[in-house]
């Protein structure tokens, strides 16, 4: 029984070191346009990128180095982005700056509705998205229906031609730093 707690607790340890990152955003922005049927473009609006100080062997200045070197090789220059819709064609990702805040895009081509974890039962049901799936995001609006709490998804008509929603990451606070600057000096 000792060896069973250990283990699942080095699971965890293990589990929370892999999953925790200090880069973030303030808010995510999906919108799906269809182009024909079950055919399409998700694209990710990532609005204020920013880097999360929590870390007691960096300094602040070290933390926001390493976070902004994380997002440009894993995610600008290497494959995470890829990784979120492994099974849609991820056509373009880029940086911008927008209302003074550092924000990221990425846009896949998806060919079936399960390629962008969007379901539809039938021609004649509603397009719906499971929101419980994004364990570090809050749901925040949608330009469709949320369900109830006990079956978390979001509902669109079926004729319907783009499906929107924005979720909530992270409120700055005195723990988060934009790489705004840090992006604008290395363009």
């Amino acid at each position: 029984m000792k060896s069973k707690s250990l283990f699942l607790s080095v699971i965890v340890l293990v589990l929370a070191f892999v999953v925790s990152s200090c880069l973030t955003c303030e808010t995510k922005e999906y919108k799906v346009s269809f182009i024909g049927k079950n055919k399409g473009k998700l694209t990710i609006k990532y609005v204020n990128i920013m880097s999360k100080f929590d870390s007691e062997e960096l300094t602040q200045s070290e933390e926001l180095d390493k976070d902004f070197k994380e997002l440009i090789d894993s995610y600008m220059k290497g494959d995470e982005a890829t990784k979120a819709f492994p099974n849609a064609k991820l056509a373009s990702k880029r940086l911008f700056e927008e209302n003074g805040k550092l924000c990221g895009e990425a846009v896949y081509e998806f060919d079936g509705l399960d390629q962008v974890k969007i379901f539809q039962a039938n021609d004649k049901c509603p397009y719906m998205y499971y929101i419980s799936d994004l364990m570090t995001e809050t749901y925040k609006n949608s330009n469709g229906t949320k369900g109830p709490d006990y079956f978390p998804a979001i509902y669109w008509d079926n004729t319907s031609k783009s499906l929107e929603f924005s979720t909530t990451i992270n409120e700055p606070d005195d723990k988060t730093t934009s790489l705004l600057s840090k992006w604008k000096a290395n363009k």
